[in-house]
């Protein structure tokens, strides 16, 4: 945490203040897009990574907001001061108590320094915990480095889950189906699990939190929709798998059967709609193409299986790049009737959904969805929307609440990634050797200048959000570049990408699918859509107007039984 002068990097907290504070409580919202832009892309992230942090009984903060460890805060120092604590160390230099002391405090805190009272509670520190660290891949000494915790393929397992276990849990263990609880939703959490759900808290005892296969299902009202709309499209297609069973499964291999078929075709679905409707939205033709993501309907050869290939997560992806997605996060959800009508006052603020399912059970699934195809996202800006920045500050789950864009560039500063100019080498874009050369707007320059010295201090996930769209994507140059190479390293090292794993017959089908199908098959009074729901009907209202859920293509599975 050094800036290229030997000091100390501004604090990520008033990093956070300056630039991405919103200075106005009317956040421009987009004319084009739908909040469900915002929405798969966070669906699809809790698919393909979670970086586990380490796991303590207690905070980096007391519950007053002070130091825990008021010696040992992981607060940065200059090089000369690093230098010189080495040398008392390697000298035998004495510690409280008589003792060398080499503190741990560090290894698993980060806590925020506040300067200011923004939070109302007089606090000085905003608790952050590490990442858990672990070996490299080669086992060497060296960096320190993080694990993803989840499966890196776009496989569906925030759905199923990446153990056995959970696996086994989610499942009913009869006809291929998945547990479901009253009004078809997600099963409720249990007491054994739930620690894992992120303290999720419900408004009467006849409410619960829901059960997924990744553990942030409760994160808000969205989220657990989209999570209840695929456990039901996987139970939709079971039921009609099992139906028509070909004569060479068993009885007893029935419900495996089904289950694992099942689940490939919904894992064909996520791919398919993540690589030829949402990413080509956030991304942009040009990015598609130069990222070799275009899908060729006709060849597959562009498409084949590389096990050479290394399909990780990369660190700066899960870090920085792909949270670009807290830019785009509007004020609130504004569920709708199957007349596209708001419900009462229209939005529900994001102040009162953080980690509450009561939206879900006041007006369903269905509700909430319409109004997340029906709704706009926020504009792209470094600035995060007011409702959002507000539902962490005040979360009355931590101790003083929380700083979203602070955790974020704390985060890349906890797992090492390089400062933005240096991430902008190394995807050959063109390097700004002062603030001035910023592809940036003016007002977003000046704060810049306000908490860096030097533009190569600037942090990779503030630099990024900040950057200017480029044209006809929803993000900038360096993240397009990072997102880009991800998701073609997915798919090349993937062996059952869903092109290369399915006969014809079966892939012309799953091509004829859209996030609206879905939407179509699986909510009760859903008449019209939008075809392209990534898109508000606004948008070219000729191309884009909601018609009718008949006129929407679904899947076909009888090529499944005639394979």
């Amino acid at each position: 945490m050094v800036c290229v002068a030997g000091k100390c990097l501004p604090s990520a907290r008033n990093v956070s203040k300056v630039v991405h504070m919103s200075s106005n409580t009317m956040m421009k919202m987009s004319h084009t897009h739908s909040h469900m832009l915002m929405l798969w892309g966070q669906f699809l992230d809790h698919d393909i990574t979670l970086t586990p942090q380490r796991q303590t009984l207690t905070s980096c903060c007391t519950y007053d907001g002070v130091w825990r460890d008021s010696e040992n805060t992981g607060k940065c120092e200059p090089k000369t001061s690093v230098r010189q604590r080495l040398r008392s160390l390697q000298s035998g230099g004495q510690g409280s108590g008589g003792s060398t002391r080499i503190s741990m405090s560090f290894d698993v805190c980060m806590a925020l320094e506040v300067d200011d009272d923004t939070f109302g509670f007089g606090h000085t520190c905003i608790d952050f915990q590490r990442s858990l660290a672990v070996p490299s891949s080669s086992c060497d000494l060296g960096y320190r480095e993080q694990i993803n915790q989840v499966t890196a393929f776009i496989d569906g397992s925030q759905i199923y889950g990446s153990t056995e276990t959970m696996s086994s849990e989610l499942r009913t263990h009869v006809n291929g189906t998945l547990v479901t609880s009253r009004h078809n939703f997600l099963p409720p959490e249990d007491n054994v699990h739930q620690q894992l759900y992120d303290e999720c808290v419900t408004s009467s005892g006849t409410e619960n939190c829901f059960k997924a296969g990744d553990n942030r299902v409760n994160v808000q009202p969205g989220l657990s929709s989209i999570h209840t709309l695929f456990m039901n499209e996987h139970n939709r297609i079971a039921r009609i798998l099992i139906r028509q069973l070909p004569s060479t499964v068993s009885s007893n291999n029935a419900d495996e059967f089904v289950y694992q078929e099942t689940r490939k075709i919904v894992g064909a679905l996520l791919q398919h709609i993540t690589y030829n409707e949402f990413l080509p939205v956030l991304l942009g033709e040009a990015n598609m193409r130069k990222y070799n993501l275009l899908n060729n309907k006709l060849k597959r050869s562009k498409l084949r299986y590389n096990s050479q290939h290394q399909p990780g997560i990369r660190n700066e992806f899960a870090t920085f790049a792909f949270r670009v997605g807290h830019s785009l996060v509007p004020e609130g959800l504004v569920p709708t009737d199957a007349s596209y009508t708001k419900h009462g006052s229209g939005m529900a603020y994001f102040d009162n959904l953080l980690m509450n399912p009561h939206l879900l059970y006041r007006f369903g699934v269905g509700d909430v969805l319409r109004g997340v195809i029906a709704e706009p996202v926020k504009q792209p800006s470094p600035e995060l929307s007011h409702h959002l920045e507000k539902t962490f500050r005040f979360s009355n789950r931590t101790a003083g609440g929380l700083d979203l864009a602070a955790v974020n560039i704390q985060r890349g500063r906890d797992h090492g990634v390089p400062s933005y100019t240096v991430m902008r080498r190394l995807c050959r874009l063109p390097v700004p050797e002062s603030f001035a050369d910023l592809d940036m707007p003016d007002k977003v320059k000046n704060k810049l200048m306000r908490v860096y010295n030097s533009v190569e201090d600037i942090d990779a996930w503030t630099g990024a959000v900040s950057e200017r769209r480029m044209p006809g994507a929803m993000i900038g140059r360096l993240n397009a570049c990072i997102i880009g190479r991800q998701f073609r390293s997915l798919r090349k090292g993937d062996r059952f990408c869903f092109p290369s794993y399915i006969a014809a017959g079966q892939l012309a089908e799953v091509y004829n699918v859209t996030l609206a199908t879905i939407l179509c098959n699986n909510i009760e009074n859903m008449a019209t859509v939008q075809p392209q729901v990534f898109y508000l009907v606004q948008w070219n209202q000729l191309a884009n107007r909601r018609v009718s859920c008949d006129q929407i293509p679904t899947l076909n599975l009888d090529s499944w039984f005639t394979k």
